[in-house]
């Protein structure tokens, strides 16, 4: 890398997504009980995220100094408005999908935790060709669930254990705090955990070691290839 190129940490996207409901009540079941192939698992699975809208997604540059982006994909300009005002200057608060779309769009890379399930939720708001879209996405995304796993714990982790520090809720408690109408705390728990995802893989994206044994090479496309090796939990966790 040139010594004037910025780092890939700091032309990395980190986001975060919440969503209307629960995998399960859009049809996916995680029972061990229910046989079935890992293909029709995972189709199982993408038709329901296909059907799952999402609430808010945060997104951050790593370092960056302007507070992360909520964007309420399903709100309106005055709900946005409104839940800006509660939160103040923790985070810019955007109604819709454009601007989210753009930030991904333009992005070196994208990174999530269990990325599969944020990218499959968000690829209904990609400009068309959708698909083709969605695949540009797939490839530039890291995904250090995953890959932590391939490279060092041979299981899947949670954000919170990887991170060392506990969460404000869960994904359940969030889509209860959609229902419910409380924005604040569904936004600030969305915006928390883009903040811990950033802690774990912008340092890795440097080259540090964060907690972990061994240096993890986050490589943008990758974690497909990771996830299809032998990891002991192979069903990635549903919902954070």
């Amino acid at each position: 890398m040139n010594a004037d190129e910025p780092a890939l940490a700091d032309q990395t996207l980190f986001l975060d997504c919440e969503t209307d409901c629960m995998l399960h009540e859009a049809g996916y079941s995680s029972n061990p009980a229910f046989v079935r192939s890992r293909e029709e698992e995972a189709f199982e699975r993408r038709c329901a995220l296909a059907h799952m809208r999402v609430s808010v997604c945060v997104t951050k540059y790593a370092g960056a100094r302007s507070p992360p982006v909520a964007h309420l994909l399903e709100s309106t300009r005055e709900q946005a408005e409104s839940v800006q005002r509660e939160l103040g200057d923790a985070c810019t608060v955007v109604a819709g999908a454009d601007l989210l779309v753009a930030e991904m769009d333009a992005a070196r890379a994208l990174c999530a935790w269990n990325a599969a399930f944020d990218l499959g939720v968000l690829e209904k708001y990609a400009k068309s060709p959708k698909h083709l879209t969605a695949a540009a996405w797939t490839a530039k995304t890291i995904d250090p669930m995953v890959q932590i796993a391939a490279s060092v714990s041979g299981q899947y982790l949670s954000l919170n254990e990887a991170a060392g520090e506990s969460k404000t809720g869960t994904g359940e408690q969030a889509v209860a705090w959609l229902r419910s109408g409380r924005w604040t705390e569904l936004v600030s728990y969305c915006v928390q955990d883009v903040l811990l995802l950033e802690s774990v893989a912008a340092p890795l994206l440097r080259g540090e070691t964060r907690r972990l044994p061994v240096a993890v090479n986050l490589v943008p496309g990758e974690w497909q290839k990771a996830a299809t090796r032998s990891i002991s939990t192979q069903t990635p966790l549903a919902q954070t």
